[in-house]
């Protein structure tokens, strides 16, 4: 089962905008702001309205940065992560019921109070490159294996062959050669 999610990182020059998630899954680490795809929704749509309820803000630009395939070993579910970068918006953050939003000056951005599997592409997002991976975790969401690679720009449809769908297919792709290296940018 393929959940499709998104996750949204407002960010003002030398600042970004990170929240204490405050319940449920990902509680006390610093995130950016996001959830599920919602039936019928956009995942441009699904970043407005996640931001909108999580911070209070009103998204007027969002670019899409990275897609990664989160696999959970021991379930069926895999989670494909859209990452948007926001850098034009309306509003002051305000606290919700979920998220307690907070600036931080990105040079001494919490990574190590993040979610586990963002400390993987973090900097690769800030850096303003544009990513694609899989990340594989254990126990306690321990991740246990990843491959994020940059690339040039994203596919509309994904084809089988350039980034598996299926869990099987994430799992041994990750753990033997990575993903396959199309439209890659070199360091």
């Amino acid at each position: 089962m393929v959940r499709i999610q998104t996750v949204g990182f407002i960010v003002q020059k030398n600042r970004i905008l990170l929240g204490m998630k405050k319940k449920a899954f990902g509680k006390g680490y610093w995130n950016g702001f996001g959830g599920k795809l919602r039936r019928g929704e956009t995942i441009e749509e699904s970043i407005r309205r996640e931001v909108k309820e999580e911070s209070g803000l009103v998204v007027r630009e969002a670019e899409k940065m990275g897609v990664v395939h989160c696999i959970f070993k021991g379930t069926p579910m895999v989670v494909r992560l859209h990452i948007f970068k926001i850098t034009s918006f309306s509003g002051q953050p305000v606290e919700s019921n979920e998220m307690l939003p907070k600036w931080f000056n990105i040079k001494q951005a919490p990574i190590e109070q993040m979610w586990p599997g963002d400390k993987k592409w973090i900097k690769t997002f800030l850096s303003g490159e544009k990513f694609e991976g899989n990340i594989i975790y254990g126990k306690n969401n321990k991740v246990i294996s990843s491959k994020i690679v940059r690339v040039k720009e994203f596919f509309k449809k994904m084809p089988r062959k350039s980034m598996p769908l299926t869990r099987a297919a994430l799992l041994s792709k990750t753990k033997t050669r990575g993903l396959q290296k199309r439209n890659v940018r070199k360091r």
